[in-house]
């Protein structure tokens, strides 16, 4: 991608090495593809299932909701926090959640950056007792919590206040609190 860039004149911001952070996404063109659980059967085939799977584990770590980490099901909305992890890696030029996390160590890390998952949420996983305590308390404790907006206003992209809001809806920790495809779509941060 680095050389696509370079190729077509578009001018990086910030030191050399981070080439992910442009200073104009005009003339580019970005297609993401979802290769990693394919299935053998046709597009719709699990499609907005959220009881039936054909894995237990969705996505690579990195990019994995937290409901789907603590067994409590999963479906459409789980999309939408794999993409505000795309967002956030695209923009920002590094992985919230390291790509070579350890799965059983991802809900830890989304709760240092989100804070702890809702107590209905916590009912409902049946994993949520290797992570959380009977009162909803993580298992592990931070001395201070990072937000993901403490992060990106660190190193603030372009239009940082609207990609801010647009992580924000897209990160819920309640799945059905977060957007539809649809709704993000029409995000303002989107249109910049």
């Amino acid at each position: 991608m680095v050389s696509r860039t370079q190729s077509m004149c578009i001018g990086v911001r910030g030191p050399p090495g981070d080439a992910n952070l442009f200073e104009s996404w005009a003339g580019v063109d970005v297609k993401l593809a979802d290769l990693g659980m394919g299935a053998s059967c046709d597009w719709s085939c699990w499609a907005g299932k959220t009881g039936e799977y054909h894995t237990d584990l969705p996505s690579s770590s990195a990019l994995r909701a937290p409901e789907a980490c603590i067994g409590a099901g999963w479906g459409k909305p789980a999309d939408i926090w794999s993409v505000a992890c795309l967002a956030y890696e695209l923009s920002m030029g590094v992985s919230l959640i390291r790509v070579n996390c350890d799965a059983y160590a991802v809900p830890f890390y989304q709760a240092f950056h989100f804070g702890n998952l809702p107590m209905n949420m916590l009912q409902r996983g049946q994993h949520s007792s290797h992570f959380y305590n009977e009162d909803g308390s993580l298992k592990m404790e931070f001395e201070r919590r990072v937000s993901v907006e403490e992060m990106v206003r660190r190193r603030p992209p372009l239009h940082a206040d609207l990609f801010i809001d647009f992580l924000k809806c897209a990160f819920a920790l309640d799945p059905d609190q977060r957007p539809t495809t649809r709704e993000l779509l029409e995000h303002e941060w989107l249109q910049h």
